[in-house]
């Protein structure tokens, strides 16, 4: 904090990151024959483009299932979950699809 009126205190607003190492799922050869789903995070117009891209996908691609309207999480927004949280979306996610299409709006 300044002691005089002559100095600057200058704060760095970056912060300090903490960041881990994954790696990224295996990626199909193809897609023809898998379960496909669709994730909406709630935000404005993810359901539209998820929407869109299931149609696209599904006029290029023979699944063998598609979890057909994008699951939007509970709640009318994103909610946080705590690491280990249920969460029966996600549960049905893995449970039934190969891959999944997690959509953004804004």
């Amino acid at each position: 904090m300044p002691t005089t009126v002559n100095e600057i205190e200058i704060l760095d607003p970056r912060g300090r990151v903490k960041s881990a190492k994954y790696d990224l799922a295996p990626r199909p050869r193809s897609l023809e024959g898998l379960s496909i789903g669709f994730l909406d995070n709630g935000k404005s117009n993810a359901d539209v483009i998820l929407e869109r891209l299931q149609e696209i996908l599904t006029s290029r691609y023979k699944f063998a299932n598609v979890l057909s309207k994008p699951r939007r999480r509970p709640g009318e927004k994103w909610q946080y979950r705590k690491v280990g949280e249920k969460d029966e979306v996600i549960d049905e996610m893995v449970s039934k699809a190969d891959i999944v299409v997690n959509g953004v709006g804004d």
